[in-house]
């Protein structure tokens, strides 16, 4: 007979997963009762058989090594009791039977039993029989990944094993049908897998160990009285059934906190720029919004009857328009200035333009600007912008002008504006003869 060890080798570990990873899944079994069964493979260590009592002769002493017996790899399958705690705890009552057929027998050549049995120590042949193992357990293990359809597990247990030689002989000698009961303890680990919110299916490993165990190995000899331990390597594939709730989803995370911003009001758009402080052309609106302290403006087309300082029909048109403006920028001082060309005497000249520059500001006062607010100087010809000596020249150079010489932003701009003086273009003045106007 072909001879083989019992043993939990790598082939049979990829024949276990290998059966397991067919298998799919759809939901969590919850917390609660459960029952389960299973089944799986069961191998057993070689077993050494210890003299327990020294026979009458007083041939050996206590505790020496007998004999072997091997196994063949057998099968287990039992039930369990449970109860799935929601803290990953499983606290479990195991029933399990496990069985295996002897396979060999080594003698040793000066044992006990060499007197008995053939001595061999190249395993001989002709052994028969098998032997079981009862296990009532208590086992607690903790499921990992509680929430997650696919949980791996370990735990512990300690019981009970009632372990039993049957129907067993060798070479023609009968062993005694005899059973013992010895505390046993077991460690494993597994992995579950949630077939539905109540069926899981697991694939687990356990090792079980007993205290040492004695019975007579022959019927009715006390001289082969022996010891020996139980130790078993079982793969189980298991299915449990849950009586409890569906175990609920792990809620996912909650978002990041959001941090509150206060609305940040947008800064006020800068204000426009001033219009620049010129002269109007002919045709458009005379305005000072854009004037300020320093700035100059020529009133061209301010003109006056021959040799006189008394205003034409032309040049009072464009002086409401210049009063209009300056009720408009009330804030304002201003200085009225007048200017001749080169003809005529110095002191005529100057006398003349100081007397225009009055002109002005009375015109002005008519249509009620404060006079306070105005004063008049004259330059005579003292002051050209262009060369005298030709006829443009000398008309560029007879004009009244107008300079910002104060502000008072408290005063601000009127509220209303006066209405236009009379239509009609502003005309360029005429050009004047000599003497200077």
């Amino acid at each position: 007979m072909k001879t083989r060890r019992s043993r939990f080798t790598g082939k049979h570990a990829a024949w276990l997963l290998s059966s397991t990873l067919t298998v799919s899944f759809t939901a969590g079994a919850g917390e609660g009762l459960y029952i389960g069964v299973g089944g799986g493979i069961n191998f057993l260590d070689k077993q050494k058989y210890d003299l327990y009592y020294p026979n009458g002769g007083g041939l050996v002493d206590d505790g020496t090594e007998i004999g072997q017996i091997r196994f063949k790899d057998g099968w287990a399958g039992g039930l369990v009791l449970g109860y799935s705690t929601d803290s990953g705890l499983r606290p479990e009552l195991e029933l399990l039977y496990r069985r295996n057929d002897l396979d060999h027998i080594h003698i040793e050549p000066a044992g006990l039993l060499s007197g008995l049995l053939t001595p061999n120590g190249t395993d001989p042949d002709g052994v028969e029989g098998k032997q079981d193992a009862q296990t009532a357990m208590v086992n607690l293990w903790l499921d990992l990944f509680r929430h997650s359809r696919v949980r791996p597990y370990a735990g512990l247990g300690a019981g009970a094993a009632r372990i039993a030689i049957r129907d067993s002989g060798y070479d023609g000698e009968d062993f005694n049908n005899t059973a013992t009961t010895a505390f046993a303890y077991q460690a494993g680990a597994g992995l579950g897998f949630d077939l539905s919110d109540r069926l899981t299916l697991s694939f687990d490993y356990r090792y079980l160990r007993t205290d040492r165990s004695r019975f007579n190995l022959l019927r009715d000899d006390p001289a082969t009285r022996v010891r020996f331990r139980y130790e078993a390597q079982t793969a189980l594939l298991s299915l449990r059934y849950s009586f409890g709730q569906p175990a609920e989803e792990a809620p996912p995370p909650a978002p990041p906190p959001v941090e509150v911003v206060a609305p940040v009001e947008p800064p006020a758009p800068p204000p426009p720029p001033p219009p620049p402080c010129e002269a109007p052309k002919p045709g458009q609106p005379f305005s000072l919004e854009g004037c300020e302290v320093g700035q100059t403006l020529v009133l061209h087309g301010v003109n006056f009857e021959f040799d006189k300082s008394r205003l034409t029909a032309n040049a009072k048109t464009l002086l409401d328009m210049v009063a209009d403006a300056l009720l408009a920028r009330q804030d304002i001082q201003i200085e009225i200035a007048g200017h001749t060309d080169s003809k005529g005497a110095d002191a005529y000249n100057q006398k003349l333009s100081e007397s225009r520059a009055d002109a002005v500001k009375l015109y002005l006062i008519e249509r009620g600007i404060d006079g306070s607010r105005m004063s008049t100087v004259g330059y005579g010809e003292t002051r050209p912008i262009v060369d005298n000596a030709t006829d443009e020249g000398r008309e560029l150079n007879r004009r009244v002008e107008l300079r910002v010489t104060g502000s008072n932003p408290a005063d601000g701009p009127a509220p209303t504006v006066a209405s236009p003086g009379p239509e009609g273009d502003v005309l360029p003045p005429p050009a004047e003869p000599s003497p200077a106007l």
